[in-house]
């Protein structure tokens, strides 16, 4: 079974993919500035299709990966999708939206938290589309595995995701994590060292750089589910057998649970607003604050 990124701090391959391959698509980025985006997670991406017919329909190499991996991949998405084409999904255990049941693709973007849909115009033989899993294999190297989506299994995607609604829920999740952070017994760590590792990894995420087309309130929503999450991930390694009583742990492992859903849908909804501010011309954005602007390759709005 695939073992993924899960949940991150830093976000996940597949949301970076999404974002920089809609610009790209959009002709709001350049091929290279999409794998300079992609390498902030592996310098190195190969792209591997689940079956020989899944291989043909794609237009990749069978078998085996399609090299340069990241050159593979965009010649896939230029084949095989166009703007609005693209849904990520961050299914969990709890949460399968948009996955047809008992696949091999839904059972692997479940253990890996994470699966991009490339749904074309015009079905792809048996199949109604693709499904696209990154795998970490080395220190530096990411295997995208290609699953075909069969034409049979129609499952429904989920409704679109509105920004501001992440927004609000997202000022909520900041409190209730810190909340519980403060409840949570820490052993052998002290508060200031766990501040410092929050700042850590909230600061890794901007090792992620956006696209110039990505606006300022869509690169708010990221940073603040990055920060949310770096909150969530500190007090989840801080919990580990820590808590005072049995019930202690169940209450935190359940808003913990809830919190990080919280971090899931308001990054679908920022991938989602991202892809509609490109459909109807990115709006002009407010000037971005200098961390923001790292993130977009140095770019300014």
């Amino acid at each position: 079974m695939i073992k993924g990124f899960g949940n991150s701090a830093q976000g996940c391959p597949s949301l970076s993919l999404a974002l920089w391959a809609d610009a790209w698509l959009s002709d709001g980025a350049s091929p290279d500035a999409v794998i300079d985006g992609l390498s902030g997670w592996a310098d190195l991406h190969l792209v591997t299709a689940e079956s020989a017919e899944v291989a043909d329909a794609a237009g990749l190499d069978w078998p085996g990966a399609q090299e340069p991996g990241a050159v593979a991949l965009l010649g896939l998405f230029r084949r095989l999708a166009g703007p609005g084409q693209i849904r990520l999904l961050l299914p969990s255990a709890g949460d399968t939206r948009g996955l047809t049941p008992g696949t091999a693709h839904t059972r692997d973007a479940i253990s890996a938290g994470e699966t991009l849909l490339l749904s074309p115009a015009q079905p792809l033989g048996a199949f109604r589309g693709l499904g696209l899993i990154p795998v970490r294999e080395g220190r530096d190297v990411i295997r995208w595995a290609v699953y075909g989506l069969s034409a049979e299994d129609s499952a429904t995607l989920p409704g679109p995701h509105a920004l501001g609604e992440a927004r609000h829920q997202l000022r909520e999740a900041v409190r209730d994590a810190a909340e519980m952070f403060t409840r949570i017994q820490t052993v052998g760590a002290s508060p200031a060292a766990a501040r410092a590792r929050i700042t850590e990894l909230t600061e890794q995420a901007h090792d992620h750089s956006l696209p110039p087309t990505v606006s300022a309130r869509v690169a708010d929503v990221l940073d603040s589910a990055a920060m949310v999450a770096a909150i969530l991930t500190v007090a989840a390694e801080s919990a580990g057998g820590n808590a005072a009583t049995t019930s202690a742990a169940a209450l935190a492992e359940e808003t913990l649970r809830r919190l990080w859903g919280v971090v899931r849908e308001a990054r679908l909804a920022a991938v989602h607003e991202a892809a509609r501010d490109l459909a109807g011309g990115t709006p002009t954005a407010a000037p971005l604050p200098s961390s923001v602007q790292a993130r977009r390759g140095g770019q300014g709005s």
